[in-house]
């Protein structure tokens, strides 16, 4: 078995990025990435504009200077007129200087005479003062978001400043295979030797939460013909970028997948971990280099191995920036033990603690199918091989598995 970073770096290795784009809006907002840069279509601001409510002047300007008002200028008017070193205009945040205005003195600081026409400045004002020149933030034609940068709320209104649909990179589409006879839809009632389909919605949500799209879904029972088609079939179907089974990657009898793998011309890379939960992980390329993970059946065993190695090959494959494996910093609220030879996955839930920093409680998992455990945790910290563990107070990095704020 090899270490989980060592497994990882192998899967990274043998991950290829998607080209296929899309100007969709629709487009998962998680794993969107800009394709091309999208550029300024004109100025902005496209003319020198006031940072606040006052009065516009040809400045320099000394105190005590008595301005007569000619204009009122309010956001989306234009000025009517250009102004004289002797006059003002009243104008608003956003609105467009006249000409000849090179400043704005702010309305707190001025005075006015009774009939509102006469006004007095009572401070002296800079040229430049309180405006936004045309151009200062961008002029027409220079790259305002370079292609690769992924699509957020700041980076959506910088598009529509520019009148700009993206083109984004497609997320990548998975197709979750889960396996075994004993295994119904998650709907259905099962009889006392079967269980519902828990590991199909929690890797589909899993996929989803990171911004992965299924494609398809699918039971499929521990019997090599069936497998092996389904297989044949997810790895030929062009709108499936990843393959992702749920079971059958252990050593007993019914657990084929490795065979079914050989069966479709797939290269099994590896298998095995030296994780807990999580051993039996494993990961190959089919005949045209699509991506298959093998993940074990147990819910918390196909959580821990999905966003250790899964997520971090979809991010790759989204062309997202790295890091692709990111982890946060927590403090241990209690001790977390270790086990020799395998990082020790431990379940916990974050909270911030009174000095702002992340605090991660332990979540105690009787074993790998505790999957109610598993729906009280946030994520996993790791814990290296050893015989001492963590103990209370000391950091450790946390993987979530669900957004924290």
């Amino acid at each position: 078995m090899i270490r989980p970073e060592e497994a990882l770096r192998t899967i990274l290795a043998h991950t290829p990025v998607l080209s296929d784009c899309s100007s969709d809006a629709d487009l998962p907002a998680v794993l969107r990435v800009i394709a091309e840069p999208i550029r300024a279509d004109r100025d902005i601001p496209t003319s020198d504009v006031s940072r606040m409510d006052g009065y516009a002047v040809v400045a320099p300007l000394a105190s005590g200077t008595e301005l007569q008002m000619v204009d009122e200028i309010c956001a989306g008017c234009l000025p009517t007129r250009p102004i004289a070193r002797h006059e003002c205009s009243r104008i608003y945040t956003g609105g467009v200087l006249p000409a000849n205005a090179n400043a704005v003195v702010k309305q707190e600081t001025v005075s006015t005479a009774s009939d509102g026409q006469l006004v007095t400045a009572n401070c002296s004002v800079a040229p430049g003062e309180n405006v936004t020149a045309q151009g200062s933030v961008s002029r027409e034609g220079t790259v305002v978001l370079p292609a690769g940068m992924p699509l957020g709320a700041a980076q959506a209104a910088v598009c529509a400043t520019v009148g700009e649909t993206p083109r984004c990179y497609r997320a990548p589409q998975l197709a979750v295979l889960c396996t075994g006879q004993e295994v119904i839809p998650e709907g259905d009632v099962p009889g006392p030797h079967q269980i519902r389909d828990a590991a199909g919605p929690s890797v589909s949500a899993a996929a989803s939460s990171i911004g992965g799209e299924v494609a398809l879904r699918r039971i499929v029972p521990d019997d090599l013909g069936q497998l092996t088609e389904a297989l044949a079939g997810a790895l030929q179907n062009a709108d499936v970028h990843v393959v992702v089974t749920v079971g059958g990657v252990s050593v007993g009898d019914y657990d084929l997948i490795p065979e079914a793998l050989k069966a479709v011309g797939a290269q099994v890379l590896l298998h095995g971990v030296a994780a807990k939960p999580g051993k039996p992980f494993l990961f190959a390329v089919g005949p045209t280099s699509k991506p298959i993970f093998g993940l074990p059946g147990n819910v918390l065993s196909a959580l821990v191995t999905f966003f250790e190695f899964v997520a971090p090959a979809i991010r790759k494959m989204a062309r997202m920036p790295e890091p692709w494996h990111p982890t946060l910093p927590v403090r241990l609220a209690s001790d977390v033990p270790s086990i020799q030879q395998r990082t020790h996955f431990v379940l916990v839930r974050v909270r911030q603690g009174d000095d702002g920093r992340w605090v991660a409680d332990p979540i105690p998992a009787q074993h790998s199918a505790d999957v109610v455990a598993a729906g009280a945790a946030d994520g996993v910290v790791g814990v290296a091989p050893g015989d001492e563990g963590l103990t209370a107070g000391a950091e450790a990095q946390f993987r979530p598995w669900r957004p924290l704020w």
